[in-house]
């Protein structure tokens, strides 16, 4: 889910010393919107975005280890966007489509490849 603005949390931090954790990336891809005067409203902005910019370091911590991906897609991703920060767990480097129930190594599609497509125009 994406939080566009801080009202769209729906959360009332006002209790005294009540903390709030949001877990999210700003460098994530953006809101998608049809509407180019909503994007010039601020609205193509995600609230971690904007609060990266507004409080950097001092509001942020980062993860360094993902576990979801192969490690030639996370290697890229580290480089291009976290200087090399992020690092695959063992239990994540090496996952292919043929460990899928019902895939069965027989081709080129199920092994490890990284195709990226400029969409933008």
């Amino acid at each position: 889910m994406k939080l566009l603005r801080p009202r769209d949390c729906l959360l009332d931090c006002s209790f005294q010393g009540f903390k709030c954790l949001l877990s999210g990336d700003h460098l994530q891809l953006p809101p998608t919107f049809r509407s180019v005067e909503a994007e010039k409203k601020g609205l193509g902005n995600t609230l971690f975005k904007r609060l990266a910019y507004l409080y950097g370091d001092d509001v942020m911590s980062m993860v360094t280890v993902q576990y979801s991906m192969h490690e030639l897609i996370m290697t890229w991703s580290s480089k291009e966007l976290y200087n090399n920060k992020t690092k695959a767990h063992a239990s994540a480097v090496r996952h292919t489509l043929y460990e899928l129930v019902g895939v069965e190594k027989s081709s080129s599609s199920t092994e490890p490849t990284l195709l990226l497509i400029d969409i933008a125009g």
